[in-house]
């Protein structure tokens, strides 16, 4: 039986700026975010391949990995799913976070457009190695 939990939470870009801060509930550990992108967009970012969010711990600012989603000629689709990967330093997203921890997920070197992307979080509250 799954004992994680998810939930998800709404974040919008809006020319460069954007973040979402989440507050662990509990003692857990941060499985995966996946980040699904709600309209298409044109012309997000100029030079890449992939529109990364950090994922870091706000206090320490440690990373806890990051979530990558795909772009085409600087474009992004609707629908577009961002897979996670986790940092490899803190044993491959096996960080043990407190209750009351703030977990950022911020975009960098956005252009001008606005995207709306639903992030959807898992955490196990075992904090169970893998």
């Amino acid at each position: 039986m799954d004992q994680d939990i998810r939930f998800q939470v709404p974040l919008t870009f809006v020319s460069s700026v954007g973040a979402a801060y989440l507050t662990t509930p509990y003692r857990c550990v941060l499985r995966d975010i996946k980040g699904t992108v709600q309209a298409a967009e044109t012309s997000i970012m100029s030079t890449a391949t992939s529109l990364p969010l950090a994922v870091t711990e706000l206090t320490s600012s440690t990373s806890l990995g990051a979530v990558a989603i795909p772009l085409t000629s600087s474009n992004v689709a609707a629908a577009a799913l961002g897979t996670y990967t986790p940092n490899a330093s803190s044993s491959l997203g096996s960080t043990v976070l407190a209750s009351g921890t703030v977990i950022k997920v911020a975009a960098a070197s956005l252009s001008s457009a606005s995207t709306v992307v639903l992030l959807d979080i898992e955490l196990d509250p075992y904090a169970r190695e893998l």
